[in-house]
C-alpha cells in the first residue's frame, strides 16, 4: 500500500499528462468541487490514453491517517481522421476496422501506433496483409509486386520516445492499374489480458490514367471497326 504522505512533488508525482494523449492533455486538471468539499477530474474521450492506466490519489489528515482511491483510465478508441489512423489497445477499443482510402489526389496514410504499440505486420515497409482480418507479424505480400517502381522509402517512418507512427506517400503515377485493398495495423507493445489489435483496411485505387488511356483506346477501335476512323484523319 501506498503512504500518500510520500506522494508529494517533485519525486514522488508524476504529470497528468503523461498519462494521456493528444491536443488538450496538458489542459486537463483536478477541479475544485467547493459544495461537496471535493475535486472532480473529467477526461474528454481524446485524451483518453492507448492502453488502460493506473495511478493512486489519495487524501490525508493530520494526525488521523489517510484514503487511498486507485483510478483506471480505461484505454479510448482506435479512430481515423481523414487520412490518419491513431491506434488504441483496450478491450473495447476495436470493435471496427479503420479503413482510409488513398488516391492519386489524395496520396497519403498515416498509421499512428503511439509508444504504446507495435506496427504489424514487422516489416510494414516492404509488406503488407492480405486484408484487415489476416494483420499479423509476418505477413509476406510484397508492395513491390503491387505497386510499379515501389521503393520503401515511400514510408516516412518516426519512431522516438515520444512517437511511433509511419506515413505512406505514393506518387501520383505509381498507383496500381487495379485498385487494391490491404491489410495493416498496430498492436499492443506489452500486450494485457484483454488487449485487442488496431486493424485497418487500406484502399489504393487505381492510376487514373490508365483508365484514361484504355478509354482512349477502346473509342479508337471503335471507330475503326465502324469505318469512321479514316474519316477523322
Amino acid at each position: 500500500m501506498t503512504d500518500p504522505t510520500t506522494c508529494v512533488s517533485p519525486l514522488g508525482t508524476i504529470p497528468l499528462a503523461g498519462l494521456l494523449k493528444g491536443d488538450g492533455a496538458s489542459d486537463v486538471h483536478w477541479k475544485p468541487d467547493f459544495v461537496n468539499h471535493a475535486v472532480v477530474l473529467t477526461v474528454p474521450p481524446k485524451n483518453l490514453p492507448p492502453v488502460d492506466k493506473k495511478f493512486i490519489v489519495g487524501c490525508t489528515e493530520v494526525a488521523q491517517g489517510y484514503c487511498l482511491l486507485h483510478i483506471t483510465l480505461s484505454a479510448g478508441t482506435s479512430s481515423t481522421d481523414n487520412q490518419s489512423v491513431s491506434c488504441a489497445y483496450g478491450s473495447a477499443s476495436n470493435e471496427q476496422v479503420q479503413k482510409v482510402t488513398i488516391t492519386p489526389k489524395n496520396p497519403t496514410f498515416t498509421l499512428n501506433c503511439s509508444t504504446d504499440g507495435t506496427m504489424q505486420p514487422t516489416s510494414f515497409t516492404t509488406n503488407y496483409c492480405a486484408d484487415a482480418d489476416t494483420v499479423q507479424d509476418d505477413c509476406t505480400q510484397k508492395y513491390a509486386s503491387l505497386l510499379d517502381g515501389y521503393s520503401k522509402t515511400w514510408w516516412h517512418v518516426s519512431q522516438t520516445q515520444t512517437s511511433n507512427q509511419a506515413t505512406l506517400t505514393i506518387p501520383a503515377d505509381k498507383f496500381p492499374e487495379a485498385e487494391t485493398k490491404l491489410g495493416l495495423g498496430c498492436k499492443a507493445t506489452t500486450p494485457l489480458s484483454n488487449s485487442t489489435t488496431c486493424k485497418v483496411e487500406l484502399t489504393i485505387t487505381r492510376n487514373n490514367s490508365s483508365s484514361v488511356w484504355r478509354l482512349s483506346l477502346s473509342v479508337t477501335a471503335f471507330l475503326a471497326l465502324t469505318g469512321a476512323l479514316p474519316f477523322l484523319m
